[in-house]
């Protein structure tokens, strides 16, 4: 089933707390559809990625539209402004836009949980309203996000305030190091500035050493050169800082397909 208008107008509180949606006027049961050329089902602002033009749509581009309503509901704000909607399509298409990680008042886990939901490729995008119920549920109860992530095996220096998890959504390439621009951020007594890359691939993600001096050990072994990430992977970066790879939802709820 595919709404394909789901936005804050089209979404009903009742008195008992509990949510309905309405307005099933542009809504399928098919599984997968195809739209003609041209042709715009939705709302603007809300409309996923894949809904522009004749791309095939499923379930996931109601999620985008999701992702939007919670970034509305944390920053007030649209995500992707515009005032026409080619506006909108441009914007949305690019995929740029301000990250709640960029603000400090976003536990990390949530700001990533709206990451994955606007992600542009579906493929990497939450992949079932179960999953992201999932998700919800965890952070409620104060654990990790079941999203594709780096996760310490052990702690980590005691004077360091470096994350525990790292999150992958949102981003095609993620720096790994010591440096406050990495987007995995090793702490500030890490033994490389820039020590590896993290970068999406068709063929899964690819962990590449960019700092010979400072070895990168998957799996024990120390990488020469670089690495497609298997899911259960440990990465050690240094001495506490060992890392294990997960793909999250992506992996157990059938994600990363087309």
């Amino acid at each position: 089933f595919v709404h394909r208008d789901v936005k804050p107008g089209n979404v009903l509180v009742g008195r008992d707390g509990n949510v309905k949606l309405c307005d099933f006027g542009v809504s399928t049961l098919d599984a997968t559809i195809t739209g003609e050329a041209g042709q715009i089902l939705g709302s603007p602002a809300y409309i996923a990625p894949e809904q522009w033009g004749d791309h095939r749509v499923d379930a996931r581009a109601d999620l985008f539209a999701l992702g939007v309503i919670y970034y509305q509901l944390v920053t007030g704000n649209l995500p992707f402004n515009g005032r026409t909607p080619a506006d909108f399509s441009r914007r949305i298409m690019s995929g740029e836009y301000t990250s709640l990680r960029g603000l400090t008042q976003v536990p990390p886990s949530v700001a990533a949980v709206v990451d994955q939901l606007l992600e542009t490729d579906r493929r990497y995008r939450t992949p079932s309203a179960a999953a992201l119920v999932e998700d919800l549920d965890r952070l409620l109860r104060r654990s990790a996000a079941n999203l594709p992530r780096l996760e310490r095996t052990e702690p980590g220096p005691a004077d360091e305030d470096a994350p525990d998890v790292h999150y992958l959504v949102g981003r095609k390439r993620y720096l790994v190091g010591s440096a406050t621009a990495c987007e995995v951020w090793l702490g500030p007594s890490a033994s490389s500035m820039q020590q590896a890359l993290l970068d999406r691939t068709p063929a899964g993600l690819l962990l590449r050493v960019i700092d010979d001096a400072n070895p990168v050990l998957v799996n024990n072994q120390r990488l020469l050169r670089e690495v497609v990430l298997k899911p259960g992977d440990t990465l050690q970066f240094g001495p506490q800082r060992t890392f294990r790879y997960s793909e999250g939802n992506l992996d157990e709820s059938g994600g990363g397909r087309p």
